[in-house]
């Protein structure tokens, strides 16, 4: 671990001629500006009540911001609130694993407000690089959204006390990728209708919680401690010491940028982990995973395995099962096109040696291959091939005859 510097500029924002705008900035950028208008005021209607101070956050542009909004009671007009922003380098910040000190940066109470264009330096802040997160025991509302986050459900809307939702923010940050920690991002709702778009993390005050029937709410009340021992959790969560799941990861040189791909890299996992049982339709979906997750040939472990299997169940299967190797790019597998042709090959041999062949079924797989102006030509001259070879040694065993 070690101790760096960063520079942190900032920005307020408020009430400028009955409107919400930018009272001064210590980083005069017009782009960043222009989203900050909005994603600084307040998401929506309060509909008349009281809201407390709250958080928000996201990439814009080359930038991470980190906001903390307040009721502004001095106001000419109600509902309107008093932002201060942290703005920091996208690059700088998504290689820290430990957040904690951005939020104490905030103040409990509104700051005073200060005066338009008035002068503001950016700020200097010492940071210690932390290392891998080893706690194994977590309050259980994080282990339910980081499940949640594992299978893709999305955005995680979260009703409680504030620290909580903090602290579940920081948690996350930890995760080891840092191009998966420039595409968190959080806000508050009020209602469903206020959600952003591409929103992580929702935090839904609990007074409006009657405008979330419809939703699944993640509710800080469930906060005894539990252990966490799913290795995808766990990763998510910043504890990446001797895991089974970034080892798989890092076989297929991957590295997720989103839950999306999170989600499907986890599918994948489970799959390839119980390769040896897994049936034709599974193995393909398996081999679809890893093309789409580790497009780049690579001389990938998983990848091998996966496609020996692969290789071994096609003798014997189906011609629909042939059929579906049309939609999958090979490339990424090392002589993955070369091994899969071979298969075909051998699933044609077996087709006509069968003492009990299916010949209406075969026949019309055959006619269909000739047949139809196929644009995956790998397949159909794989099929063609073979079959004019097959073809050959019939008659040549006919002549010798």
């Amino acid at each position: 671990m070690g101790n760096r510097v960063i520079n942190i500029h900032q920005s307020f924002w408020g009430e400028v001629n009955h409107g919400h705008d930018l009272i001064t900035t210590s980083l005069n950028n017009d782009v960043l500006n222009q989203t900050l208008s909005s994603f600084t005021d307040r998401p929506g209607s309060t509909y008349g009540r009281n809201i407390r101070p709250y958080f928000s956050g996201k990439k814009i542009g080359d930038y991470f911001v980190f906001t903390k909004s307040y009721p502004d009671d001095t106001s000419s007009r109600t509902g309107m609130v008093f932002t201060h922003a942290l703005i920091f380098s996208t690059k700088e910040i998504t290689s820290v694993k430990n957040i904690d000190f951005v939020f104490r940066l905030f103040s409990d109470k509104m700051p005073v407000k200060p005066s338009r264009n008035e002068l503001l330096y950016f700020i200097r802040q010492k940071i210690k690089d932390c290392s891998d997160d080893s706690q194994t025991m977590y309050p259980k509302y994080i282990q339910t959204a980081v499940r949640s986050l594992s299978t893709g459900n999305m955005p995680i809307i979260f009703s409680g006390e504030v620290t909580n939702f903090i602290q579940l923010i920081t948690q996350i940050w930890k995760v080891d990728f840092p191009t998966l920690r420039e595409n968190i991002s959080f806000q508050i709702a009020f209602t469903p209708n206020d959600i952003q778009q591409n929103t992580s993390f929702v935090f839904a005050p609990n007074e409006f919680l009657d405008k979330w029937i419809a939703y699944p709410i993640i509710n800080d009340k469930e906060d005894f401690l539990i252990q966490i021992e799913n290795e995808v959790e766990e990763l998510l969560l910043g504890n990446s010491e001797s895991n089974t799941f970034l080892s798989f990861l890092k076989d297929l040189s991957t590295t997720p940028d989103s839950y999306k791909t999170i989600s499907i890299c986890h599918r994948t996992y489970n799959l390839y982990n119980k390769l040896n049982t897994c049936s034709v339709s599974e193995t393909l979906q398996l081999i679809r995973s890893i093309a789409t997750i580790s497009p780049q040939t690579n001389e990938s472990h998983v990848k091998a395995k996966a496609i020996d299997r692969l290789c071994f169940l096609l003798p014997t299967v189906s011609e629909d099962e042939i059929k579906g190797l049309r939609n999958i790019d090979f490339s990424a597998f090392s002589d993955g096109l070369k091994k899969i042709v071979s298969s075909i090959d051998q699933f044609l041999d077996n087709q006509f040696q069968s003492s009990n062949p299916k010949l209406e079924q075969l026949s019309q797989f055959l006619l269909e291959v000739f047949e139809k102006q196929e644009n995956v030509k790998w397949w159909r001259n794989a099929i063609e091939d073979k079959f004019i070879s097959i073809l050959k040694i019939i008659s040549d065993f006919s002549i010798i005859w």
